[in-house]
């Protein structure tokens, strides 16, 4: 009988040691241990890429979510991760260029890194993730141009339509980019049009090495602007939310392309983060920041056209230097690890600055430091149909200041006409474009 009673004294006394140690370590796993799904040593095609969003946002659902923006050429989805909880926000977008498809393994990483360090409060190079996020959401797209990244890993077995295999099949012939790697040369989207080259800024520069007048592997800025899907989803994005600072991710040089013709406080701003991002990463501002030439020259890019709509921060930041590869990652990803941190605390320490709230249909859409700016936005992208009118909204410090003022929307009137309207803020000038081909111009 004591034998008996020592033997379940002996087993009630280890049940209880297993339920003591064994069930909280089980509830806190997520907590100690750090997530690690995305292999950025290898390229990554967007059958993987969704696979490591849907697992990133499964592990940190109270951090992540997404969103389908558009759709390619080709059909595929461009997703947008938002990361954060707080009201300023920013974006990144990745792989615009096929080639460059390491700025999507970038992006995926700062990700991943993030969420395990804002789950457990850690610092990444000095920087509070967990303060950052709490006050800060960033709207990564880590893929831009999913089908011509797929084409530069998967050859043309990446290609799923007939209509974009028609129009490949006229591309390839027409060779215009050089690259240290002939498999990897392809920098459009999988028609022949270069997505940086696509946006409404200085669209009728003449320049004889991109305006090559047909589809290609690179350098073809379209028929017209915003002509690409890949094109009209980023600028939805853009348009409908109220990003404080814009950055476009791409590997060409360890250089940092800052400078869109701002003037006064905003040249002042767009200087002072600049030189925080060449501190960090070591990259060069071009041009120089105490040395802007009068000739130089920025155009057609997603970052000119930001600035010269939104009159705010917007930048091409370019990693890597010569020939790499995804092998070469952990020295590409040293300068990009804290980068949208350092880009988050920026946001914050201007945000103050943006005080006028535009709200089309009470949702807020842009956040501008004047009225004149908010105004402007809103004429040039006001929607809706000619014969409704649309609830507009400008804001600050709780004051209304333009209450209820329902606006015929221009762009909808003019298009009823058969006319075109483009905008140059930075240059001074609109345009009205008539069918066939007649130009109103005024200042």
């Amino acid at each position: 009988m004591k034998k008996n009673i020592s033997i379940m004294t002996f087993v009630f006394i280890l049940v209880c040691v297993i339920i003591q140690v064994n069930i909280p370590a089980t509830a806190c796993a997520s907590e100690l241990k750090d997530c690690r799904v995305v292999n950025p040593y290898e390229p990554i095609t967007y059958e993987k890429m969704k696979d490591y969003i849907k697992k990133l946002e499964a592990e940190f659902p109270e951090l992540l979510e997404t969103e389908v923006i558009g759709k390619s050429v080709d059909g595929r989805d461009i997703i947008l991760v938002k990361m954060g909880k707080g009201d300023h926000l920013f974006n990144i977008i990745g792989s615009m260029h096929a080639r460059e498809r390491i700025t999507t393994n970038i992006i995926l990483q700062n990700i991943e890194d993030y969420g395990n360090a804002y789950r457990k409060n850690k610092k990444i190079d000095g920087y509070d993730v967990r303060k950052l996020l709490d006050q800060v959401t960033i709207y990564f797209v880590p893929n831009a141009n999913p089908d011509g990244v797929d084409y530069t890993i998967l050859g043309e077995k990446a290609i799923l339509t007939d209509e974009a295999r028609e129009a490949y099949q006229e591309v390839k012939t027409n060779p215009h980019s050089k690259w240290w790697d002939p498999d990897l040369r392809w920098k459009a989207n999988i028609r022949g049009v270069d997505l940086n080259y696509n946006w409404d800024f200085g669209w009728d520069k003449e320049d004889s090495f991109f305006d090559i007048g047909k589809p290609a592997d690179a350098f073809f800025k379209g028929h017209y602007p915003h002509s690409e899907p890949e094109v009209k989803a980023i600028k939805r994005l853009t348009v409908n939310h109220p990003f404080l600072m814009y950055f476009s991710y791409h590997t060409q040089g360890r250089l940092i392309f800052w400078y869109k013709y701002q003037t006064g406080e905003d040249l002042e701003d767009a200087i002072e983060v600049t030189k925080k991002i060449e501190k960090y990463t070591g990259f060069v501002p071009v041009p120089a920041a105490n040395n802007i030439p009068e000739n130089h020259s920025s155009y057609r890019g997603y970052a000119d056209w930001t600035v010269a709509e939104f009159n705010k921060i917007g930048m091409t930041i370019e990693f890597a230097q010569g020939g790499y590869c995804e092998k070469d990652f952990d020295e590409i990803y040293k300068p990009g690890k804290a980068l949208p941190l350092l880009l988050a605390a920026e946001v914050l320490r201007l945000e103050s600055k943006y005080d006028h709230y535009v709200y089309i249909e009470d949702q807020l859409v842009q956040r501008f430091k004047n009225l004149d700016e908010s105004r402007e936005f809103i004429n040039k992208n006001i929607k809706g149909d000619v014969k409704d009118s649309v609830k507009v909204e400008v804001i600050r410090d709780d004051e209304l200041l333009i209450q209820g003022e329902r606006l015929l929307p221009l762009r909808a009137v003019l298009e009823e006409c058969g006319m075109e309207i483009h905008w140059y803020g930075s240059l001074g000038l609109k345009k009205i474009f008539a069918k066939p081909g007649i130009i109103f111009n005024w200042s």
